[in-house]
Order: structure tokens, then sequence, then C-alpha cells
């Protein structure tokens, strides 16, 4: 009969091969991203201490060395588990002395863990918050916990559902005489349970998640272009989410705002991913004809527990309490859901580089729909008619214009 020491021991070996396991395939449930060879190294690895409790002598007790032991080893494999598949790896830190970085959403969850982290690393944060006074909460507690000054993060009021403030915001932002954004971080967004309409009459989901960052680019991209031509960059940095591999091209074209089919929380989620992902794959191909020195990637911050539920209905509401616990151990903190979008707004490998997609900081696949060039241009004129920009302002017109003339001179060539 086996002691309770033995029992322990087994149960200790077991542990991270579970842990390890269920990692993986919650990693695969969320889209997040596919297990790559080093993940399946891992894996073989939380193997060990199972192996190492089986090479005994049949019938004999598992010595006070095993006993030890194999807790011991099995702790050492749950925190290299949790650190390559949950948290990921944490980005090098930059000098961003003087560097201007404008993050929508900045007052919770990611976007105020990435404001906090820029701050940190000495840039001038412009933090866009819908609330004033839980912006200015945010702001007083990024201050505390860092070593930016009152002039290092500034905070602007920004309600991505309304065009008004959006526009509002630009112009309160150029009165200032701010010309500078080293780094534009889309970060905000919102997850309802039920369908409502912005008072322009646009779906709400799709309003905050996409058209409302849709305009605010355009409208910030005569500053993005003159910093990369003063300071040789400028970077666009779209944070869309694993859930855009859930939708297609086709359901986001005809029925973007979810008139037409019942309307779902997690659908709409999606579709406004995806649309960032169309949003960044057509920007960058622009960005790259004009010869610009901007750049445009997007991203998936990993599964990160924020207030991006706070809207669940009851049902889920609920369950998502009763298992957190267990959840927990399976999503990322808030700042470490910030590790990835800093490390693309500020990584020097990642100069000049553009239309790519981020996870983990590191390059990862997306969906065939997300690389859609033709759906990503209907999408874009879409969105101009959404946000009342005229085609021609965007900038298209003059990249194709010039990618037509380079054709020419390569024929006379």
């Amino acid at each position: 009969m086996l002691s309770i020491g033995e029992c322990s021991t087994i149960v200790c070996a077991l542990i991270p091969l579970l842990y390890c396991s269920f990692a993986l395939i919650w990693r695969l449930s969320t889209l997040e991203s596919k297990p790559t060879k080093k993940d399946l190294k891992l894996l073989a690895f939380t193997i060990g201490p199972w192996i190492w409790l089986l090479l005994r002598d049949s019938g004999t007790e598992l010595s006070t060395f095993r006993q030890v032991g194999i807790p011991i080893l099995s702790i050492l494999l749950i925190r290299e588990t949790w650190q390559e598949l949950i948290r990921g790896p944490i980005p090098i830190k930059q000098d961003l002395k003087k560097k201007v970085f404008v993050v929508t959403g900045a007052n919770s969850g990611c976007g105020k863990e990435t404001a906090r982290m820029l701050a940190e690393w000495g840039g001038i944060v412009i933090m866009c918050c819908r609330s004033m006074s839980r912006g200015e909460a945010a702001r007083q507690d990024i201050l505390k916990t860092t070593k930016a000054t009152e002039s290092d993060v500034k905070l602007f009021e920004l309600d991505l559902a309304s065009r008004d403030s959006i526009h509002k915001f630009v112009a309160i932002w150029n009165a200032a005489g701010i010309d500078r954004i080293d780094g534009l971080v889309l970060n905000a967004g919102v997850m309802l349970s039920v369908r409502e309409e912005t008072s322009e009459g646009v779906e709400m989901t799709m309003m905050c998640n996409h058209f409302g960052h849709f305009l605010l680019t355009h409208l910030l991209r005569p500053a993005l272009e003159k910093t990369a031509e003063e300071h040789d960059e400028a970077r666009i940095v779209v944070v869309s989410s694993g859930l855009h591999k859930s939708m297609s091209c086709k359901g986001l074209l005809t029925d973007p705002d979810t008139e037409l089919e019942e309307y779902g929380m997690f659908k709409a989620y999606g579709k406004s991913k995806l649309a960032n992902m169309l949003f960044a794959h057509e920007l960058s191909r622009q960005l790259v004809i004009a010869k610009s020195k901007v750049t445009c990637n997007s991203l998936h911050p990993g599964n990160v527990k924020t207030e991006v539920t706070r809207n669940l209905g009851p049902v889920m509401a609920f369950l998502n309490q009763l298992f957190a616990p267990f959840l927990d151990l399976f999503r990322k903190q808030p700042h470490h859901g910030a590790y990835t979008p800093v490390h693309v707004a500020t990584s020097p490998e990642l100069k000049g580089k553009s239309g790519d997609y981020f996870v983990h900081c590191a390059p990862a696949e997306k969906s065939k729909d997300a690389d859609d060039s033709e759906a990503a241009e209907k999408l874009w004129h879409m969105s101009e008619e959404v946000v009342g920009i005229l085609a021609t302002s965007n900038g298209r017109e003059a990249a194709s214009a010039e990618q037509e003339c380079n054709t020419e001179d390569k024929k006379e060539k």
C-alpha cells in the first residue's frame, strides 16, 4: 500500500503534465495560437517527473531523494510552463525619453498597464479615456508607481463611440501644440452582451473597436507622418484579438452592424477584431506603397483578465466568477497583457517592419481572412462612409498613383 508521501509524490509528478496540456488546449480553444515546436518540447519535458517516478525498482519504496526531488522539479516545470505559455516573454526595456505615445482605453486593463510601462521607460504618454474621472484615477496611480512627472502623463477625453468626441479630441490636441507621435496604440475595446447603437446609429462594438479608431488614425496621420520624417519612424499599433480567426470577411462585410443575424457578444466582438486586422493590413499596404516611414502592425495581447468582460450577461458573469480561480491559472494579468503592445511599439528590431501580426512578442500566424486584400479595401471604403471621410483624403489614391508611376518607369527602362 502506498504511503501518504508516495501518493503526494505521484500527484506532484502528474501536475506539470496536466497543467502544460491544459495550457496548450486553452490556447487552441481561445484561438490564441497553434503550439510551436518549443511548446511541444516543453510538454515533453513535463513528462520528466513521471518518468523519474517510474524509473525505480518495482516493489520498492520511493527514496527520500525522489520524494523531495520530484516536487521540486514539478514546481520548476510549472513555473516554466506559466512563463512560456501563459505570461509570455518580457519586452526589453528601451530608453523612450522625449518620445510621445498615444494610448486609447488607458484607464484600465491592458491600456492602463501599457501606459504605465511606457511612462516608466521615460516616454511621454497621452492617455485617451472616455471617463475623465476614471482616467484621472488611473493617471494618478501611474504617477505614484513610476518615476514619471505630471508633464509626462497627460489625460485627454476621448469617446470612440462618438465622431464629435474624436474630432473634439483632435482639435484640443492641435490647440495644445502637440505635433509629435512616436507611437499610436489603438487599444480601447468593448464587448457588449446586448446590441446597442451609438447616437449616430452605428452598432456600438464596431464603432468603438474599429470605426472610431479608423477615424482617429486618419486625423492623427499628419502628426505621425511629421514625426516619422523628423525622427526616422512612427508606429501604429493595432490591438486585435485571436478571436478574429472565428469570423469571416463575408460575414463582416455583409453585416458589420450584426443587424441581419442574431446578435451575440462574441460574434460582434470577433467581427470588430477582424476589422482591426483588415484595417492594419490595408493601412500597412498604403504606407509601404507611399514609402512612408510610418509602420502599422497588429497583435493579440493574450488571454488577459480585464474589464472587457464586465458586460457579460447574468449567466456568463456567474460562471466567469465561479470558475475564476481555475481560469486565472491560464489567463494573463493586465500588466502581462501590456508586454506585446509595448514590444511592438518600442522594439528596435521592428523598425521599418509593417503588416505583421504578433502574439507573445513574436510574429504569429493570422487567419486567411485577415490577409484578404480585396476585403480590406472594401472595409476601408465602408469605414470612410461610416465616419464621413472623403475617399480622396486617406491617401490611397496618391499611393496607387505612385505605384502606377513606378510601374510606368520600370516599363520605360
